[in-house]
């Protein structure tokens, strides 16, 4: 059997079909109609690589950090590439830390599914020698502030799925389930790493539910939303007494859990023919929450003032104030991200009026997380050789001024009561 790849709850919910596909590729599917040939199990395909890597700018440095990141440094900001482990072909970041200084995901391809961890002072580290209890593979989902913890999902031997909380080399964490559910996987922690929360479920990722963790009271199922539905869990709060995620209830329903109220909907964009939302992303403290109407595509973001509309974009995360939220269009071909000086706008066109270098070849299609200051993004983009992983550091926000002379930028924020 090939190995099985986690998405993240947050970005998309799986029913047995997109199991069963996942389960038969090395190859997740939102890189399967970009990169074909598949990549499927015990079939070898030989893959051209071109080597040619051109910077956009000639005032850029290309360094190589043991083969495994490629960085290119500019006075206005620093993009680091991720590139895939040995004899793999793709590379995804799944999650940033709130400080901006590690990120988290795989490497993929003929050498099978490779966990990473990259830091900013010490690059990248393959968690080759983590505890086999996962069978095959573990697939990081969420980060701590400081980038110590990782959660996620891996596959045990009898091919049942369980989150886990890793620390450390070596310190791969199983933390099972409660109850008669048989699958776990974890899809938040907390700024400081103590709370975790993700999903539960009977049968496969289907009617699931949704949990959350501490090392003092173990594993505990939320219970079920009381107008129904499978639940995908987005985020917990830093004190770990909010959970923020979304449900499957047809048109979908966006939520907000607390210890002392329990479950509570969060209000529909008051606008002609917005019906349901789908929360994907929130602040350290839950306080901003951000997602987009499930009948068309247009973000929204939900505050203590009401609900606010951005503009034409699904977000996948915001940063501690709300004045930048990163995305992607609704097929998830074009990185988006929004700021409150600019609109929505592609994310090339933020990173030029910032005057980042970048290759050539760089086309982001998908971001996946932000750091807390907002100056320091990661993501996936296309490139000559397949997907790649990266990280974007902007060292100040001062050289934006100018690009809301961007046609997209004339869009203005509709805010809602």
């Amino acid at each position: 059997m090939a190995n099985l790849r986690m998405p993240r709850a947050r970005l998309s919910r799986l029913d047995a079909r997109d199991v069963s596909e996942w389960g038969t590729l090395n190859t997740p599917p939102n890189k399967v109609s970009e990169f074909r040939p598949l990549l499927q199990a015990k079939v070898r395909i030989v893959w051209h690589i071109p080597s040619v890597m051109k910077p956009r700018t000639a005032i850029a440095a290309l360094t190589a950090v043991g083969a495994l990141s490629l960085t290119l440094a500019s006075a206005s900001g620093q993009v680091t590439i991720i590139e895939p482990s040995s004899g793999n072909l793709f590379t995804d970041v799944t999650c940033l830390s709130a400080d901006g200084r590690s990120i988290s995901g795989d490497s993929s391809g003929f050498a099978g599914i490779v966990p990473f961890i990259w830091k900013a002072d010490t690059g990248r580290v393959d968690l080759t020698s983590e505890p086999r209890w996962a069978r095959q593979n573990f697939s990081p989902q969420a980060l701590s502030g400081d980038g110590s913890v990782m959660v996620g999902a891996a596959v045990l031997q009898n091919e049942r799925v369980h989150a886990f909380r890793w620390n450390g080399v070596g310190t791969l964490q199983d933390l099972g389930t409660v109850g008669d559910y048989r699958y776990s996987w974890a899809s938040a922690v907390s700024r400081g790493g103590r709370y975790i929360a993700g999903e539960l479920s009977w049968d496969r990722y289907r009617d699931t539910n949704t949990f959350i963790w501490s090392a003092e009271t173990g594993m505990q199922a939320l219970g079920d939303v009381p107008w129904g539905g499978s639940t995908g869990t987005v985020a917990v709060s830093q004190d770990g007494n909010t959970v923020v995620g979304e449900s499957s209830t047809g048109i979908g329903t966006s939520w907000l859990w607390t210890r002392s109220s329990g479950y509570s909907v969060l209000p529909q964009l008051n606008r002609p023919g917005a019906i349901g939302t789908r929360a994907t992303a929130a602040n350290a403290d839950c306080s901003i929450i951000v997602g987009a109407v499930s009948s068309f595509t247009a973000a929204i973001m939900w505050t203590e003032s009401g609900v606010e509309e951005l503009g034409q974009m699904i977000p996948s995360g915001v940063d501690d104030l709300g004045t930048v939220v990163i995305g992607a269009d609704s097929l998830q071909n074009q990185a988006l991200i929004w700021t409150r000086a600019t609109g929505v706008i592609p994310f090339t066109a933020y990173l030029s009026s910032m005057n980042i270098t970048t290759p050539e070849w760089f086309d982001p299609y998908r971001l996946t997380g932000i750091s807390a200051d907002g100056m320091t993004i990661c993501g996936n983009t296309r490139s000559q050789s397949g997907s790649r992983g990266f990280v974007v550091h902007v060292p100040t926000s001062s050289s934006i001024t100018g690009i809301a002379m961007i046609s997209l930028a004339t869009r203005r924020r509709r805010p809602v009561a």
